[in-house]
């Protein structure tokens, strides 16, 4: 640990594991963030133009991603989102208490964290592995 006259403060814990490998290009800035969800309350649809890694400090999240894809993550679960608009989600908290996640965002400098972007299309499609032959 740090000295004595250093004091660090542990914000969040997860654990990895699939490992993980993060690669940004040129400026890149990173910003950290506590995001505190209310009870109920949902993110929006959105996508990230740069990686992101998200730790669940407390709560639940249920993130629902472009293809409708549902994925739970509790606390001490860890999140990587990958950049671009294909990359479309938005996150709810239907748990009963506050939802609490710590982000490190690594976008382009000169980029926002997030974009809200029009929910997907999720209906059924040749594209979609969820079809069945000649349906459309």
């Amino acid at each position: 640990m740090y000295s004595d006259d250093v004091d660090s403060t542990l914000l969040a814990n997860g654990t990895v594991d699939a490992g993980l490998s993060v690669r940004t290009r040129g400026r890149t800035r990173v910003a950290l963030h506590r995001i505190d969800v209310p009870a109920g309350a949902d993110s929006g649809w959105h996508y990230h133009p740069g990686p992101v890694i998200a730790v669940v400090a407390s709560g639940t999240v249920t993130r629902t991603l472009a293809d409708g894809t549902v994925q739970t993550t509790g606390a001490g679960g860890v999140i990587v989102e990958l950049e671009g608009p294909d990359r479309v989600h938005h996150f709810h908290n239907y748990g009963p208490r506050p939802l609490t996640i710590y982000a490190l965002y690594l976008p382009p400098a000169d980029a926002p964290l997030f974009c809200p972007a029009p929910a997907p299309d999720q209906t059924p499609g040749p594209d979609r592995p969820d079809s069945e032959p000649g349906s459309r």
